[in-house]
């Protein structure tokens, strides 16, 4: 940690809470809330405020949520008038961008094109607003090309959304025993109704500035690296489940909004092109030469063992 290769991101090594915190919106949409003394919504604007009642009670590391829902599925149902809607809506992501400034905020759309997203769209095209940002959950047999075509150029006016491949995120959490996944905080996939108690990173350039050459980094130091960080969100994590309270006295938890058994930790890596860039010899460069994209894969290859293979 004093050298910089492992990076805690800020976090202390005493977190009160998950760093990233994935509610069930849809489940709160279908019952409200007994500690906010919410009713269900009944309409686009009882949804849309009491979606913002929410955010201001799910905690993260910047004290911001970072997941604020799949917003076209959340709304659609409430979408009796378009007009009115879009009115709402607009009001809505204006909201959250003058209260939320946090550009770790994140919501979804998709797979399938609806109303809602298409107002979102719309709308976001029209705001350029930084917050929240967004991912859609592209798969081309649900969303077609009309709905993909109105993202590409909300996309191309204010660098939202970005496009997530809907089939591969979803075999994977299925693979994992998963329903359903969310993309979060800008890139990271995580089940709803769960989250990441910690996100720890590695730089991998760091490593391998104390590293004589390739050899010694890949029998001895990446691997002692990897055992490092692990042991350090092991201590975290113990932390926040068996210290901190939390999952014992946050009403999420208590409304099921979230679960204990649905958190993991991020394992995070950074640095990777500079890493192989200053191992290789003569001159090869990731990106550039299958050679050094050959090393940087077996360098992803070898942490995604460890890692798999660790249990907190």
């Amino acid at each position: 940690r004093d050298a910089g290769i492992i990076c805690d991101l800020g976090e202390g090594s005493a977190p009160y809470r998950p760093r990233y915190v994935i509610p069930d919106y849809q489940r709160f949409m279908q019952q409200g809330s007994d500690f906010l003394g919410l009713s269900a919504p009944g309409d686009i604007w009882e949804a849309t405020a009491k979606l913002l009642m929410l955010y201001h009670h799910v905690p993260s590391i910047t004290t911001f949520p970072v997941y604020l829902g799949n917003l076209d599925t959340l709304l659609e149902p409430y979408i009796k008038n378009e007009q009115e809607a879009a009115k709402a809506i607009e009001l809505f992501l204006m909201h959250i961008d003058r209260t939320l400034n946090d550009s770790f905020c994140h919501a979804d759309l998709g797979p399938a094109p609806s109303i809602a997203g298409r107002l979102i769209l719309e709308i976001s095209k029209k705001q350029q607003n930084a917050v929240p940002n967004l991912s859609l959950k592209y798969d081309r047999e649900l969303c077609g090309n009309e709905f993909a075509l109105l993202a590409a150029d909300c996309a191309l006016h204010t660098a939202k959304p970005s496009f997530a491949n809907h089939s591969i995120y979803k075999a994977d959490f299925e693979a994992l025993g998963f329903d359903d996944y969310v993309i979060a905080s800008c890139y990271n996939g995580l089940p709803v109704g769960g989250g990441s108690c910690t996100l720890v990173r590695m730089n991998l350039a760091k490593l391998a500035e104390k590293c004589q050459d390739s050899r010694e980094f890949m029998d001895k130091a990446l691997g002692e690296a990897v055992e490092y960080q692990l042991e350090y969100m092991d201590e975290r994590v113990r932390f926040l489940m068996e210290e901190s309270s939390f999952f014992d006295s946050s009403f999420l938890v208590r409304e099921g909004l979230i679960q204990r058994d649905r958190f993991s930790a991020m394992f995070g890596i950074v640095g990777l092109a500079e890493c192989v860039n200053s191992l290789m010899d003569s001159g090869l460069r990731f990106g550039k030469d299958a050679q050094a994209d050959a090393f940087a894969l077996e360098i992803i290859q070898i942490i995604d063992t460890l890692v798999k293979k660790h249990q907190n």
